[in-house]
């Protein structure tokens, strides 16, 4: 599979290979004893069902919401679900300014022959989020916003909080009948 996904992506195995170690530490995949990815526990638990199915169900319910909720608020919306001690994200959307931006970033990263990645992760983000509910009340996954700080302050909460609540209501009557995990 490695040489597989090298040959894909036209990387080097060595980079190939640490993307199925991800999965792998994800819970996304499992290697068996001849060194086979398969997929992992996260894809295969009684709450992904078979193959995934609820999953994408569920993805496919709650889009329309994220993706009316991304265009009022102009910042990425996340689909995530709680595994364990863990939440996993399903899904993402993205404003279109975001895309330009990456843009310009893959073209400086191009030009400087290397990317950096400065507070991308965790320092200076910011988030909203709230629970997505069955008819029943199971919660099943959860709709976030997330900005970098900068964007996220305290005359921005109110207006992110109205948005979410929107979405979650909308999102909420697609899953009205969605069977408890």
């Amino acid at each position: 599979m490695v040489a597989d996904v090298a040959r894909e992506l036209g990387i080097a195995r060595s980079t190939a290979h640490r993307l199925p170690a991800m999965l792998v530490h994800r819970d996304f995949a499992v290697q068996d004893e001849p060194h086979t990815y398969l997929p992992g526990p996260f894809l295969t638990s009684t709450q992904a069902g078979a193959g995934g199915a609820v999953l994408r169900e569920l993805r496919a319910r709650v889009r329309p919401a994220m993706e009316a909720l991304c265009a009022r608020a102009a910042e990425t919306v996340n689909l995530m679900l709680r595994v364990g001690t863990e939440v996993r994200f399903l899904d993402s959307v993205d404003p279109d300014h975001e895309r330009a931006t990456l843009i310009r970033e893959l073209d400086d990263v191009r030009a400087r022959g290397y990317a950096l990645n400065i507070d991308g992760t965790e320092r200076g983000l910011s988030a909203i989020g709230a629970t997505l509910r069955n008819g029943n009340g199971t919660a099943l996954a959860a709709l976030s916003i997330s900005a970098p700080s900068a964007r996220f302050g305290p005359d921005r909460v109110g207006f992110f909080a109205a948005q979410l609540k929107a979405a979650v209501r909308e999102a909420e009557q697609a899953l009205a009948e969605f069977p408890d995990a």
